[in-house]
């Protein structure tokens, strides 16, 4: 669906740009902010996630403004929804039947908010950037904070994590991240960019999968479904493990990643006010 929607909206504004005034663009010299939209690949990084692994095929979808400063420079700010998930029984490597015997799995849809400075290799030609370079690399990194509500299913029902204390830690539901980067703009017509881009989030929490320190006590959960999902070896048929025992990594904390393909539309004042023509109208009046 959202991969249908995202053609749509390309072919609606290339064939837009393509019928514009082909003289206007000239007019309108000073060019500083543009809308950004479009989406991609998620990975997530954490106790549920296989080592080596660099991209996996959840989705991610966003919108963003980009203001440029002043040369190769950019102010961008974005938000995005992003969806990530693990699963012991997909686990590969060392840990394999370990991590099989323990039998924990969570996904999560967040959202995500950020604001990030954006270095280009090429100026940006505000001035008159209907010049601007075919392809231009850039950099960003700046700040950001993320929702952070992971679930998992148990006999085809689907429960929140966070409320019900896995490990006895309470943890917040909006963590703050750091996203850092590279990509490329591509240029496609006068007022429009294809980019390409892949951002890695450093977070400060170790509990976007649920899964960081040890197991409690059984008896401090209230009901049967919240001692499974805290000790979910029980559905394979063995006894809950002691108290104690590391459920997770707590020296590390977890981390996702974004690859974006988006469309950059350059906000025109003219395009704004919805009249490519007013620029040729003489300011003077008799």
């Amino acid at each position: 669906m959202i991969n249908r929607l995202f053609l749509i909206a390309l072919f609606l504004i290339t064939l837009g740009v393509s019928t514009a005034d082909a003289q206007y663009y000239r007019r309108i010299r000073n060019q500083r902010l543009t809308f950004l939209f479009g989406g991609g690949l998620s990975t997530y990084y954490g106790e549920l996630q296989n080592d080596g692994v660099i991209l996996k095929t959840d989705w991610n979808a966003g919108i963003g403004f980009q203001y440029a400063l002043r040369d190769r420079w950019a102010l961008r700010s974005d938000i995005s929804v992003y969806h990530i998930s693990g699963n012991d029984a997909n686990a590969k490597g060392e840990f394999e039947q370990s991590r099989k015997k323990r039998n924990l799995s969570f996904e999560a849809t967040n959202f995500e908010w950020n604001v990030v400075g954006v270095f280009h290799w090429y100026s940006l030609d505000a001035t008159s950037f209907y010049r601007r370079p075919i392809a231009n690399p850039y950099l960003f990194a700046g700040i950001g904070a993320t929702t952070n509500n992971p679930t998992a299913n148990l006999n085809g029902e689907s429960y929140d994590l966070r409320p019900i204390q896995t490990e006895g830690e309470e943890y917040a539901s909006i963590i703050p991240v750091l996203p850092f980067g590279g990509g490329v703009k591509l240029r496609i017509s006068n007022f429009l960019n294809f980019n390409a881009e892949v951002g890695y989030r450093v977070v400060f929490s170790d509990y976007l999968d649920d899964v960081s320190d040890t197991y409690i006590p059984q008896s401090a959960f209230a009901n049967e479904a919240e001692r499974t999902l805290a000790d979910r070896r029980q559905e394979l048929g063995f006894d809950p493990v002691p108290a104690g025992t590391l459920r997770g990594n707590p020296d590390k904390n977890d981390g996702y990643l974004l690859l974006k393909f988006s469309l950059e539309y350059y906000l025109t004042p003219g395009l704004v006010r919805n009249n490519p023509y007013r620029a040729r109208r003489s300011p003077y009046r008799r």
